[in-house]
């Protein structure tokens, strides 16, 4: 996914076959060097969604043995850190895409839960 993280934008990978837990970023300016973001707090393979979720890098679902995951984890900038969320997906999900948008898009889901 292209994302922005603490003012560098660049490509994220996360995930993988393999269900793996780090997070790799690769700054556009930097280039050729990709730099680990920390580990998430569960593995995900089967393409988990990357999106901004409240104005934060957010990664959603994705596979983990024994099945889909309907966790959502956020960066913490300060803490440089991902961080489990009390959102869930309320379907489990893997395999599937995410695409952030501006909140006023659709202003009757501003209070939705995910």
């Amino acid at each position: 996914a292209v994302v922005t993280v603490s003012g560098s934008r660049g490509v994220l990978v996360v995930g993988g076959a393999t269900g793996g837990d780090v997070v790799e970023f690769l700054d556009w300016d930097i280039k050729h060097q990709w730099k680990v973001l920390g580990k998430l707090n569960r593995g995900r393979g089967m393409m988990p969604g990357v999106g901004f979720i409240g104005g934060k890098l957010s990664i959603v679902g994705g596979y983990s043995w024994p099945g889909a995951v309907d966790m959502i984890e956020q960066w913490d900038e300060d803490r440089e850190e991902w961080v489990k969320t009390g959102m869930r997906l309320n379907h489990a999900r893997y395999n599937h895409a995410t695409v952030t948008v501006p909140g006023d898009m659709f202003p009757m889901c501003s209070n939705a839960t995910i």
